[in-house]
C-alpha cells in the first residue's frame, strides 16, 4: 500500500463501493433497488454502476456518478443533493454522508429540521483557508483554484432558478487527464455540507491506496507524493487513534452522568451514527 499526496491524484479504491455499503449497512442503512436509504428515511446514496449502450459499430461503458441527498422527514421531497462522478475518492462522498448524519443527530436533539440552507458560498470558506487562489465577480459567484492548478470551484451568484433550469448552484472540478471528476452541488445544499466537501477535498494529509490501481500519467507522477506504507506503520496508526478515543471516554461519561434528569435534549435519541468514517 502506498501513502498518496496531494489527495486527488489518489482516485478511489477498487472496493470504494463494496466497504461504504457495507459499512452503512452494518449501521442500519437499508438496501432496496440499487439505493441505500437511513434508517431514519431521510438520506439516501446511490452508487456508480457501470452499464454500457450501443455506440456506432461497438458499444460504450457508462458509469451512473454518486448520489447523496437528503429531506427534512421521511417521505418528503429531496431537499438537497449532491452528485459525484465515479473517480471522486471515496473519502470525499464518507465525509458528506457523516456530516449530514451529524446534522440529523443534532436537529433531533434540538427539535428542528435538519437542512437549513443558508448562503452555499460560505461553505466553500475553507477552500480559502488551505491557500487557494479565490476571484469573486461582481455579481456575486466566487472561483477557486488548487495550488496545483488542477482543483477548481466555483459557486454561482445567489439565484433561484438553478432547480428550475436543472443545472448545480455550485461545483468542485478535478482536471486530470487520467482522473477527471466533478462533484454537483444544489442551490438548497446547506452551506456546512459543502464546507465538508470543501475540508476533505483540500485536506493536506494522504490517502492510502494499492499501487496497483493509481491512475497517474507522466505529468502527475512529477507532482503526486507516492509513499510506501507497511502494515505496521498502518497498524501502529489506528492503535494510537483506538488510544485516543478510549481516553476521551471517562470525560464523555462523566458529562453524561451530570446531565439533568429531565434535558429534553436527551429525548430524541438518535437515529443514525454520527461517524464519518
Amino acid at each position: 500500500m502506498v501513502a498518496v499526496t496531494p489527495r486527488h491524484y489518489a482516485g478511489p479504491s477498487v472496493d470504494a463501493v463494496d466497504r461504504l455499503r457495507q459499512r452503512l449497512q452494518a449501521e442500519g442503512w437499508v438496501d432496496a433497488e440499487g439505493v441505500l436509504t437511513s434508517a431514519c428515511g431521510r438520506l439516501g446514496v446511490a452508487w456508480p454502476t457501470e452499464s454500457d449502450k450501443p455506440r456506432g459499430w461497438g458499444r460504450e461503458r457508462t458509469y451512473a456518478p454518486w448520489r447523496v441527498w437528503g429531506t427534512q422527514r421521511a417521505g418528503a421531497g429531496v431537499a438537497w443533493r449532491v452528485t459525484g462522478w465515479r473517480l471522486v475518492p471515496q473519502e470525499i462522498v464518507e465525509g458528506l454522508i457523516g456530516e449530514a448524519t451529524t446534522m440529523l443527530d443534532e436537529a433531533d436533539k434540538a427539535g428542528r429540521i435538519p437542512f437549513e440552507s443558508g448562503v452555499l458560498a460560505l461553505g466553500f470558506l475553507p477552500l480559502a483557508a488551505a491557500g487557494w487562489t479565490s476571484e469573486v465577480t461582481p455579481k456575486g459567484a466566487a472561483t477557486f483554484e488548487s495550488p496545483d492548478g488542477l482543483l477548481s470551484a466555483r459557486c454561482g451568484p445567489p439565484d433561484a432558478l438553478y432547480e428550475l433550469r436543472g443545472r448545480p448552484a455550485a461545483r468542485i472540478s478535478c482536471r486530470r487527464a487520467l482522473g477527471f471528476w466533478e462533484v454537483e452541488i444544489s442551490a438548497n445544499t446547506p452551506s456546512r455540507l459543502a464546507a465538508a466537501l470543501c475540508r476533505d477535498v483540500s485536506d493536506p494529509g494522504p490517502l492510502i491506496r494499492n499501487p496497483d490501481h493509481l491512475r497517474l500519467d507522466a505529468t502527475d507522477r512529477e507532482v503526486a507524493v507516492v509513499t510506501p506504507v507497511t502494515a505496521q506503520s498502518l497498524t501502529t496508526a489506528t492503535s494510537r487513534r483506538a488510544a485516543a478515543i478510549t481516553r476521551s471516554l471517562p470525560s464523555l461519561s462523566t458529562t453524561s452522568t451530570t446531565a439533568p434528569a429531565g434535558n429534553p435534549a436527551t429525548a430524541h435519541p438518535a437515529t443514525a451514527s454520527a461517524s464519518r468514517r
